[in-house]
């Protein structure tokens, strides 16, 4: 295995963990019905995805690996990287209106499912990138 393979394999184990985090707060944020519970899961969103983005764009991280292994793919990885900053943005968004007097949980499902649904297809979208990268490394070293 390559420098640039092990690279990749190390970032991606690291974003693994973060991602089972992420899922785990995603269950809550779709399934509890009291509005305290609900608000802090949201809060507990915002600062688990910020760190787990800051990871995956550090120098080091993953994006880096997958631009190293894959160049030809930048854009796509640009394009994830990208999603950061929106994903961020309805986070930010849906922790406002989850705080306005009157929400209830039915509500806040009702208005999360959209960026629970972004989260889930980006998180699909690093993986398959990650093993389209892996596979194409490993044919061309053959």
């Amino acid at each position: 295995m390559s420098e640039a393979q092990q690279a990749l394999a190390r970032a991606e184990k690291t974003i693994e963990e973060g991602h089972r985090e992420i899922r785990a707060i995603l269950e809550i944020l779709c399934t509890s019905t009291n509005m305290a519970e609900l608000n802090d899961t949201l809060g507990r969103l915002c600062e688990v995805l910020a760190l787990h983005f800051l990871k995956e764009e550090e120098p080091d991280g993953f994006f880096a690996s997958l631009a190293g292994c894959a160049p030809e793919r930048h854009s796509e990885v640009a394009a994830l990287q990208q999603e950061h900053a929106q994903i961020k943005e309805a986070l930010l968004r849906l922790c406002k209106t989850a705080a306005q007097p009157g929400m209830n949980h039915v509500a806040v499902h009702a208005v999360s499912g959209t960026l629970v649904k972004a989260l889930r297809e980006h998180e699909q979208r690093e993986h398959e990138l990650a093993r389209a990268a892996a596979q194409g490394m490993a044919t061309t070293a053959l």
